[in-house]
């Protein structure tokens, strides 16, 4: 399991689990999503992640993409900063390229 702290993934994907009276048996908690294509490859491990990283990873050697057996609801990604970086340029910059990647 993914438990990145205000994403709101695991907990999505636990409502969606237990809407459908099935639990998840959790062998391992790691704090971020970037370890995932390299433990999935090397064990016999499943994860759930969102579609577009799901992609993404299914490029890897000895990672295959499946569907999951139940719906499981999207949910938003949204950015956070402090108002006094509202008008900073480099902190407008970079919200912006960040806004562009999760759009493409």
């Amino acid at each position: 399991m993914i438990a990145t702290a205000g994403t709101g993934h695991e907990a999505a994907v636990e409502r969606a689990f237990a809407s459908q009276r099935l639990q998840r048996h959790v062998g391992l908690t790691i704090p971020h999503f970037m370890a995932v294509p390299i433990i999935v490859a090397q064990t016999d491990v499943i994860v759930t992640v969102p579609r577009r990283l799901a992609l993404v990873f299914a490029g890897y050697p000895n990672i295959k993409l499946i569907e999951p057996p139940i719906k499981i609801p999207s949910f938003e990604i949204k950015q956070h900063w402090h108002e006094r970086y509202h008008h900073d340029t480099a902190n407008k910059w970079l919200r912006k390229l960040t806004a562009g990647l999760f759009l493409e």
